[in-house]
């Protein structure tokens, strides 16, 4: 195969076709002094043909560079970029360049969609997370815990805003929190007094709640536990 040619640098190669073996793998040098045992430790290369159980050999890269004081902390060339940036939603991010980033979650508990685009030359790639702020953090349980399967106590809240859609909030059983469509036009109404947007929260919470403790009861039941519950609530507001 012909040998690989960069600006940067000599690469040198020497890959071969072997009997199938988990024990395969390409090694990444630099100067002769191995960096990785298996270059599929690198995000890009974990795939075929550096994956194949077939292939073994070893690529010697002169340019590559490396954190000072270790042999694995390869650090990135002038050819690489990541730009950060939040699609929807608030908060702030550290920086809008780099390979890490810190996200500041605002004050006001929310979801937020943060996007990345990397690039490396020619290629191009763009992923993207979504960040849940919750009023509260959530104590850790261990595996096994008997107060982990049943969620008891009032769930945590967050923002999803979801103008133009019809629903107030739901239910994430997953996560255990009430989310509250915040682009609402009840939201936004009850938003502009304080109290009065606390008091249509407990509204919501109230029905979440009576929701998930009597799935099976009827329209008339549900409708007599909302108005119970909502009762004592608004006692204690």
């Amino acid at each position: 195969m012909p040998q690989p040619r960069n600006p940067l640098g000599e690469i040198y190669t020497e890959l071969y076709i072997a009997e199938p073996s988990t024990g395969n793998t390409t090694g990444l040098y630099r100067r002769g002094t191995r960096v990785l045992e298996s270059i599929t430790k690198l995000e890009f290369f974990n795939r075929n043909p550096w994956s194949s159980p077939y292939l073994e050999g070893l690529i010697d890269c002169a340019f590559l560079q490396l954190t000072p004081g270790t042999r694995d902390g390869i650090i990135l060339d002038s050819g690489f970029s990541a730009e950060w940036k939040i699609i929807e939603g608030e908060g702030t991010l550290a920086a809008s360049e780099g390979v890490f980033n810190e996200f500041e979650a605002p004050e006001e508990p929310g979801i937020t969609r943060i996007g990345v685009t990397v690039s490396q030359d020619e290629t191009t790639c763009s992923a993207e997370c979504i960040v849940t702020v919750t009023s509260k953090l959530f104590e850790s349980r261990k595996e096994g815990d008997a107060s982990s399967s049943g969620k008891k106590g009032i769930p945590g809240y967050t923002y999803r805003k979801a103008p133009g859609e019809l629903w107030r909030s739901c239910y994430d059983q997953g996560k255990g929190i009430v989310v509250i469509n915040s682009g609402h036009a009840d939201f936004i109404y009850a938003s502009r007094v304080k109290s009065r947007q606390l008091k249509y929260i407990g509204k919501l919470f109230s029905k979440e709640l009576v929701l998930a403790n009597f799935p099976e009861a009827g329209k008339e039941q549900l409708l007599e536990r909302i108005i119970e519950l909502q009762l004592y609530m608004e006692e204690n507001l």
